[in-house]
């Protein structure tokens, strides 16, 4: 393992790949309506759908402020048809095409998302992102998700490595897979731009063997 502050090499493979047809055919497309994950009492995991468009678009203005320092898509939604755009990218095809992302759900309101990216077919390896609606944060609610939602991806879908970046001055983001029990393994110096301004990650990751749920 890196001591804290030395420099991390960018992930082998890191970069969305996309399947070929037998992976297309191994992850077969779900109905939406079949991906409901009950997280805990009132708290659900859940494909979204078209009728979302309006509270979505809401809650990511009501939340931008909160949004725009860490995540640079947020920049592309400005209205309700950016928004609805945004719903038909969301393919729910092979979790390592990209495309696929839960709505949080909580006491039968939409109160965050979580997505799969950087996946990698050929080392069955996704990279986990999410963010909470600020009014719904201090509750454990997300973390409570993201324990779900990895067990899903290790039980269900066969994942054998789950990556979870955050940008290094996002303590309320950093703080889930610590509380996980993820495996800090060190920072990818300038991974990315958000806003103009040079955004480092630092990286955690687990392995299905390694997942205690």
């Amino acid at each position: 393992m890196k001591k804290p502050g030395s420099k991390l090499s960018p992930i082998p493979g890191g970069r969305l790949s996309i399947p070929d047809i037998s992976d297309i055919l191994r992850f077969r497309k779900p109905a939406r309506n079949s991906l409901n994950l009950k997280v805990d009492e009132g708290l659900f995991l859940r494909a979204l759908r078209p009728s979302d468009d309006e509270r979505l678009y809401v809650m990511i203005e009501s939340n931008r402020w909160h949004l725009e320092p860490w995540l640079s898509w947020i920049e592309d939604i400005h209205n309700l048809p950016d928004t609805r755009n945004f719903l038909k990218t969301i393919t729910y095809r092979s979790i390592y095409a990209g495309g696929w992302v839960f709505g949080i759900e909580y006491q039968g309101k939409l109160v965050g998302l979580m997505d799969f990216n950087e996946g990698n077919a050929e080392e069955k390896s996704i990279a986990l992102g999410y963010w909470l609606d600020v009014d719904s944060e201090g509750q454990g609610l997300i973390t409570k998700a993201v324990r779900r939602c990895v067990q899903y991806l290790f039980d269900e879908q066969d994942v054998s490595k789950i990556y979870i970046k955050c940008a290094t001055d996002n303590l309320r983001s950093e703080a889930v897979p610590k509380r996980l029990d993820f495996n800090w393994e060190g920072i990818y110096y300038h991974a990315g731009e958000v806003k103009g301004k040079a955004v480092d990650l630092v990286i955690y990751t687990m392995e299905a063997p390694n997942w205690k749920g």
